[in-house]
This record gives structure tokens, sequence and C-alpha cells, in this order.
């Protein structure tokens, strides 16, 4: 992930507003997870850290792993357990991420204390594609599966058949677009407190 986030922490509910939506589709498991970038490993990344860590934690179903790179910039993984959980636990998914060096046992906690290992080296695996939710067919392909070619980029690079992968992004958007209707008539709060 090349972006790092921004955002002025003077207004905390605008960071509220603005996480609500980037968020979105995690909160309404359209997707898994969400790795966010945000620059600053200082006192300022303290405070934004524990803005969300605050905000966050009024929405059981959602968690984050926080950890920091050598450049000093901070890589944040939301994740909705249920919809992490079941992901993991797909037959395709397990099989991929145990050729990926994930423990034969699905325990989400080990896998993603794996995953953030890896990505703290300073390089994004390619099975992050899972963790975000894109179809196993498209992280194959984009990793060079012999047999999966280029169909599109909606979103993100699509191989194959397009048909599931239209489908994932749809329920995407329809997130995004859920939250900001809802974030145009009420308060983050009541917007995250109809989850889980």
């Amino acid at each position: 992930m090349k972006q790092c986030y921004y955002h002025d922490l003077s207004d905390p509910k605008g960071f509220q507003y603005w996480l609500t939506e980037k968020l979105a589709p995690v909160l309404l498991a359209a997707k898994p997870a969400e790795l966010l970038c945000f620059s600053g490993d200082d006192e300022e990344g303290a405070r934004r850290v524990l803005m969300i860590q605050q905000y966050v934690s009024k929405i059981s179903c959602v968690d984050f792993k926080k950890f920091s790179l050598k450049n000093g910039r901070q890589k944040i993984l939301f994740f909705h357990r249920g919809a992490l959980e079941k992901t993991l636990r797909d037959s395709r998914n397990h099989r991929f991420l145990l050729k990926q060096g994930y423990p034969e046992t699905v325990n989400m906690e080990a896998y993603l204390d794996l995953l953030v290992l890896k990505i703290s080296t300073g390089k994004i695996p390619h099975e992050i594609g899972v963790f975000l939710g894109y179809p196993l067919k498209d992280v194959l392909g984009y990793i060079g599966h012999p047999s999966l070619k280029l169909t599109k980029v909606n979103g993100w690079k699509i191989y194959g058949n397009p048909m599931v992968s239209d489908r994932t992004y749809e329920a995407i958007v329809k997130a995004k677009e859920t939250i900001r209707q809802q974030l145009a008539k009420l308060d983050p709060d009541q917007v995250i407190s109809q989850f889980c």
C-alpha cells in the first residue's frame, strides 16, 4: 500500500466520519479486513491510535492490529471477526494459506500475527488479498497462475471468470454507499452502534 492517510486530529468527530466511511465494507462484512497506513510513529501517531482504539472498541465484531514499519509509518489492519474467520476457514483459502506458511489449524489470531510479521518486513505478501476478501482466483492470478488471465480491473485486478469478483466488488460498493447515506443523516457513533 503506497498511500498513507493523514487526518487532522484536532477534529475528532471529523476523524470518526472519515474512519467510518473507510471501514464501511468491513463494518458491513463485505470485506473481512482493511489495511490502512498512517504517517508517523510519534506523539500524534500515538494519539491517532488511541482515538482509533476508543472508537473501534464500540464495535464488538471489529478489531484491529497496529504495527510500525522501519520508515516510521504505521499500518493498521482492521478486521471483522466473523467475516475473517469464515474467510480463513474456507477450504480453498486454507489450502492456499498452508502453502504460504500458515499453521495447519486455523487460528485467526495466529494467522493475523503471521500476516503482520510478514508485512512488518516492509513487503506486503500476496496472500493479504485473501485476508482482504478478494476472491482466491484473483490472488492466484495476480501471483501469476498460468491458467488465470487478466480479465479486467475493477477495484483490483480480476483474473479468469469475473462473475465472483463482480459480486464481491458490488457488495463493497454497496457497503460504502450504505454507510455514506447513513453518515449524511447520523452521527458516526449512531452509525456504528447498528453493527454486530
